[in-house]
């Protein structure tokens, strides 16, 4: 079962979710406007994407997605447009042998959504420990 992240002032929520009878799950965002609920607003319905983690702001996204065929993070603006890709950039073309991933491949997290740090991302992966500079 996904888990919604909850901004700091408890204001904005983006949660991963499957619609009954979906075999993949979609993104979805809601916030608290002049005391009413909106949403949900879809962020992302490519690529099931999960392990979605709202920074304390509430301004910006990151979540793990397969939308290229090679699962990677991305980061959207809580208030729209098109996601950016974090990791794996450039790879979407990379031939895939079964059992191995490309060269330059960076795992997404494993047990949980990525943490944010300042302009910083932290996650484990089955790699280990990961960290990238936000855009």
């Amino acid at each position: 079962m996904q888990r919604p992240s909850v901004s700091a002032d408890g204001r904005r929520f983006v949660l991963p979710h499957r619609p009954d009878g979906a075999f993949c799950s979609v993104l979805d965002a809601w916030a608290l406007v002049d005391g009413r609920w909106t949403g949900p607003r879809r962020v992302e319905s490519e690529g099931c994407p999960d392990r979605a983690v709202l920074d304390g702001a509430g301004r910006r996204i990151v979540f793990a997605s397969g939308r290229t065929g090679i699962a990677a993070l991305y980061l959207a603006d809580f208030d729209g447009g098109e996601a950016r890709q974090l990791t794996n950039v450039g790879l979407e073309t990379a031939p895939l042998t079964p059992g191995s991933p490309p060269p330059g491949f960076i795992a997404p997290p494993h047990l949980g959504p990525p943490t944010f740090d300042g302009d910083f991302l932290h996650w484990l992966s089955p790699d280990g420990p990961q960290r990238i500079r936000l855009p």
